[in-house]
């Protein structure tokens, strides 16, 4: 056999043995890089379930803790709104239509508003809707509105809907924008009010006392949720979708203005909107 020969032959002896060296050792260790493999990825995803959850949970700490202080801030509202009708004076303008009562009352809902300094106005408006008394907030220096500028409020939503209820009821709004002689006012001002009825000694019927509560209080809450584990985005929406606080100013108050109708959460994440919805169903 030739030199040349002998060179082939060996050559190709030896890429047999190469191969089968490959093949024994794809046989030994591929198993177990597929199994590494398998296990590094059931790791990354429970560690990215894990830190989905722990995501969700602190999320929902968040909006639990938001909500509880928005009840808080009502509840104290609610409780003052009590203390006022109790007022011993209101009953008697009521029985004596005598201006000395309505000037205890004043005094009474002047401090109210100057000591809290979380209302824009507190007024007690008649079984007609015309306000009787109405305090100004006034930036910090509260003042009883003159009797020339005392309004008729018969057409608003939050008389009709109060001037409906029982003794002890309270109604609450949802937040809007305040509204003076019929035009939205600026800066804007949002405003949740909150009114119960007020009765005379012989349980008629005489009109309601109202709180005009400042949203503000409650927007600045919900826009301080900053939590050092996750970066949170509170927004606020109301029963129809629309911003109340969202991802930007020109999306907010949609509902108050003709030009902004469509802006709302449903057209912007229809299916986080439809499983809101669902989640509240349920």
């Amino acid at each position: 056999m030739k030199d040349s020969d002998q060179k082939n032959h060996s050559t190709k002896g030896s890429k047999k043995i190469d191969k089968r060296i490959l093949f024994n050792t794809l046989l030994v260790f591929g198993p177990i890089f597929l199994l590494v493999l398998l296990g590094s990825i059931f790791i990354l995803k429970t560690q990215e379930s894990l830190e989905i959850k722990l995501i969700k949970d602190v999320e929902t700490s968040i909006v639990d803790n938001k909500l509880k202080n928005i009840e808080e801030e009502i509840g104290h509202v609610i409780h003052d709104l009590l203390i006022l009708k109790s007022n011993r004076s209101i009953e008697k303008y009521w029985e004596f239509q005598n201006e000395e009562f309505v000037n205890d009352l004043s005094d009474e809902i002047l401090s109210i508003v100057e000591y809290q300094q979380v209302y824009d106005q507190c007024r007690i408006i008649d079984i007609h809707g015309v306000e009787v008394i109405r305090v100004n907030y006034n930036k910090g220096e509260p003042v009883l509105a003159p009797k020339n500028q005392l309004q008729n409020k018969a057409d608003r939503y939050y008389f009709k809907d109060a001037i409906k209820l029982n003794k002890g009821e309270v109604f609450v709004s949802s937040m809007d924008l305040n509204i003076e002689n019929g035009e939205i006012e600026l800066p804007l001002k949002p405003m949740i009010r909150i009114a119960t009825p007020i009765f005379d000694n012989d349980d008629e019927k005489k009109g309601i006392i109202i709180f005009n509560f400042f949203g503000d209080r409650i927007l600045h809450q919900l826009g301080d949720s900053t939590n050092s584990m996750v970066y949170s985005e509170v927004m606020l929406l109301n029963s129809k979708g629309y911003y109340l606080q969202g991802p930007s100013p020109e999306k907010e108050w949609g509902f108050m203005f003709d030009g902004k109708k469509d802006i709302t959460f449903q057209y912007d994440l229809k299916n986080e909107w439809e499983e809101i919805c669902d989640n509240e169903a349920s």
